[in-house]
């Protein structure tokens, strides 16, 4: 055996026997084993990354995802103090240098990543951090600052997509005024309880509406429809769709929601601004506006025709339904209130040939109703059984909200990219065929003919021309490839920027978002005398079937001079 085989076996042999020793000596990360040591593991990751100056700007981020397992652990004052540090954040109370940075970074500079800038949460999740904390605010008696939440939730659902999404979180609005009633300032509650009431009636109305303008567009939709027809209708459709909200917000009766949809229609094609739907609609009707209003008039008459009786019926019902709930909320003897929570929040995705799009997975929930009991601790039969109200959608307040700056910023830096790719791409092929072009003309064969005249004289003194003619053949060589190669060169260099350029590029859309919220959040009320309570939740499906899933439950105690507002499930279970 050679030295060097004798090396290489010790070496091993030294190996495997220091291996396990290092092993031993490490230390393989624990999972946490209940509630309360993730909890404290999350705490710990929360402190550090505010901490760490490079994270800072997921700070509000892991708060809210914090406050969700402290609810679930049971640990309210854990959740109620980090709600409160989360909104502080979300109203720009802190950091406000570092916010404007990261913003800037973000916004102004084509490398910068919008996950890079300070996440605040959209509309629909800082509506829930406040409703959150105006719910826990109200447990620990601090009724002005539960109010305040409340209404700091309405005014966070402003953000919401067009005027008539607007504030119509009629949750937020129903226990302001359940808070108004228990501080005795009646005129507020029933302000509260009347905005409540609209808001939910467009929440029913608004589907019906949506469905018999869609319903419309088929109706006038051709069979062989040209493609000037189908411009027309794509066209025409968000124009009439943009009014609708701001209608049915206003008014009950169809007749007069579609009157006042399409006379706004029709104004809104003297909108001397180019980049609106009404002058959209009428480019693409060649500018021709009396043609454009007589399609419009026709259109408003498919609409009227396809309007569902049957659903227009089944959301009048659900609007009184509500009302009721209302009043019995309403009512100075009501001093229970349960929020239930069912199902997960829908997931932020990215969408788009680059992710510069940002979409909602939706998890659908199995359970449509909720039949809510309460009973006396350690009694067998319940003190009251009922049906609960739907109080808010997550999933719905997610899909409407507003858009967002970055959205074009990004839709932008897409297209940049897009472009940049399509250099790269054209200057590769031309430096390719530069490269190409060089060789044939370095290694193309050239003939030279060289013709020597060669002179004598004999003895005489006779004068003699001998003519030699001499060919070759070599190649061209690299002067005649030097115009082919400095096009290469250029070239490449064009490709080399322009692929420097489309990767520094960042067009991903930022899906940081608070993933712990429920799908749907329901209420009951009803009157209990002062004690302990169980209240149990049990989900049936649409078919009105009981899912065989273990009940939710809680405990609570209904004191004897303040109401009780109780919040019962978690989106981990």
């Amino acid at each position: 055996m050679s030295w060097s085989s004798r090396f290489i076996s010790w070496l091993l042999i030294v190996a495997l026997i220091i291996s396990p020793i290092g092993c031993a000596g490490r230390v393989s990360p624990t999972l946490p084993q209940s509630k309360a040591q993730a909890l404290e593991q999350e705490i710990a990751r929360v402190n550090a990354v505010a901490e760490d100056e490079k994270q800072r700007g997921d700070i509000v981020d892991c708060q809210l995802r914090l406050a969700s397992m402290a609810l679930d652990a049971d640990r309210p004052d854990l959740a109620r103090q980090t709600l409160i540090e989360a909104t502080e954040n979300m109203a720009g109370l802190v950091a406000d240098k570092e916010f404007a940075r990261s913003e800037k970074k973000a916004l102004a500079t084509l490398g910068g990543k919008e996950q890079e800038k300070y996440f605040l949460g959209d509309p629909y999740e800082q509506m829930m951090a406040y409703l959150y904390l105006g719910i826990l605010d109200f447990q620990t008696g601090e009724y002005e600052l539960a109010r305040s939440s409340f209404r700091s939730a309405t005014v966070a659902d402003e953000g919401s997509k067009q005027e008539g999404y607007r504030s119509d979180c009629y949750l937020a609005l129903l226990l302001e005024g359940i808070t108004s009633k228990t501080l005795g300032e009646m005129g507020q509650a029933e302000e509260a309880f009347r905005l409540a009431e609209s808001a939910y009636a467009f929440r029913q109305r608004m589907p019906v509406f949506s469905q018999a303008l869609y319903g419309g567009v088929g109706r006038l939709r051709p069979e062989k429809a040209s493609k000037n027809e189908l411009k027309r209708l794509d066209e025409m459709f968000p124009l009439a769709f943009s009014h609708l909200p701001a209608a049915v917000a206003a008014y009950d009766s169809p007749e007069v929601i579609f009157e006042s949809v399409f006379s706004s229609a029709a104004a809104e094609l003297d909108d001397p601004e180019e980049d609106t739907q009404g002058r959209r609609f009428l480019k693409a009707c060649d500018g021709k506006k009396d043609e454009a209003l007589a399609l419009l008039a026709r259109f408003e008459e498919a609409v009227s025709k396809s309007v569902s009786n049957a659903a227009l019926e089944a959301a009048t019902a659900s609007v009184d339904d509500f009302k009721r709930l209302v009043e019995q909320c309403s009512l100075p003897e009501m001093n229970t209130f349960i929020i239930h929570q069912i199902g997960q929040a829908p997931a932020k995705i990215r969408r788009g040939k680059y992710g510069e799009e940002i979409q909602f997975r939706s998890y659908p929930c199995r359970a449509q109703r909720v039949l809510c009991t309460v009973s006396s601790e350690g009694a067998h039969a319940p003190t009251w059984a009922t049906l609960a109200m739907p109080g808010e959608s997550i999933d719905y307040q997610a899909r409407t909200r507003g858009g967002r700056e970055m959205d074009h910023i990004l839709k932008g830096r897409a297209q940049f990219r897009d472009a940049m790719n399509v250099t790269s791409m054209l200057a590769s092929g031309v430096a390719s065929a530069a490269v190409v072009a060089a060789c044939v003309a370095a290694t193309t064969m050239v003939t030279t003919t060289v013709t020597t005249v060669t002179y004598t004289m004999s003895s005489t003194g006779a004068v003699t021309a001998t003519t030699t003619t001499t060919t070759s053949t070599a190649p061209a060589g690299m002067a005649a490839a030097g115009p082919a190669v400095a096009v290469a060169v250029g070239a490449l260099a064009i490709y080399k920027l322009a692929k420097v350029l489309a990767d520094h590029a960042h067009p991903e859309g930022d899906i940081r978002g608070w993933h712990e919220l429920p799908n749907t959040l329901l209420l009951t009320c009803g009157s209990l005398e002062p004690g302990k309570y169980v209240a149990e939740m049990h989900g049936f499906d649409r078919l009105a079937r009981h899912l065989d899933t273990r009940a939710c439950s809680v405990h609570f105690e209904v004191p004897s001079s303040e109401p009780a507002l109780v919040l019962c499930g978690s989106p981990w279970k």
